[in-house]
């Protein structure tokens, strides 16, 4: 399971009917704002529950046009699918194909609960489905939170040496270095700090934190263009 990814669902090819019951779930959260020499209308991005951890799942439902009557004609979904599939990020696999299929069936869930009837949710197929930005979360074990620490600053002397871009850093409780890239984001850290985090009854919540700070994470988000390129952005690919 990767760390989060962007996808993008084609809705253009089903019908109004169907548009108009998705639009009536966006329309829900509908507000102004201005654009040069007018007011338009459209679609906040908006949080969902995930259906089987209770994290966020944000959906943005985009329109071909600025008309606040024109329906939805895709949606983009921004998602962290450890979290949403098992309450937390910390530790997990990277796989970008299983994330793309399980965060594809969440949305699908997601417009179920909408009203969107089976028949259509049967028409999004994987020719309708591309991957905005990808991110391959890569895990190193070490001993010990202060052993993290070391190998984050050495990771980032070593990346600064490679790439010929300026480091970013963010400090809050741990080090957080950023390395910049038109096509691509590299991001190296240690979890010391959790979001809000939903987790399962049960679960061995001490264990994944301790374990969580003596993991060096490197990430790296592969943007759109980048992916495009290659041909990477399709589900299948």
């Amino acid at each position: 399971m990767t760390d989060s990814l962007t996808i993008r669902l084609d809705l253009s090819h089903l019908s109004d009917f169907s548009r108009e019951r998705i639009g009536q779930l966006a329309a829900q959260r509908q507000v102004m704002r201005r654009r040069v020499g007018k007011r338009t209308e459209y679609f906040r991005p908006k949080k969902f529950a995930s259906p089987l951890s209770g994290a966020n799942l944000t959906l943005d439902f985009m329109q071909a046009d600025d008309n606040p009557e024109s329906l939805p004609n895709a949606v983009v979904a921004d998602l962290s699918l450890p979290s949403a599939l098992f309450g937390q990020n910390y530790t997990h696999e990277t796989n970008v194909w299983a994330a793309a299929t399980a965060g594809v069936k969440l949305v699908k869930i997601v417009l179920a609960q909408a009203g969107l009837s089976a028949g259509a949710l049967a028409t999004l197929r994987a020719e309708h489905i591309t991957m905005e930005t990808v991110t391959l979360t890569f895990l190193y074990p070490l001993g010990s939170q202060a052993e993290a620490d070391l190998r984050v600053k050495a990771l980032g002397e070593s990346l600064h040496a490679m790439l010929p871009l300026k480091i970013h850093e963010k400090h809050t409780t741990n080090r957080t270095l950023y390395f910049d890239f038109p096509d691509f984001l590299i991001t190296v850290y240690n979890k010391t700090k959790e979001k809000t985090i939903s987790w399962p009854v049960g679960a061995p919540v001490e264990i994944i934190r301790a374990q969580g700070e003596r993991l060096v994470r490197l990430e790296v988000k592969l943007r759109r263009h980048f992916l495009a390129k290659r041909e990477l952005h399709r589900i299948e690919a």
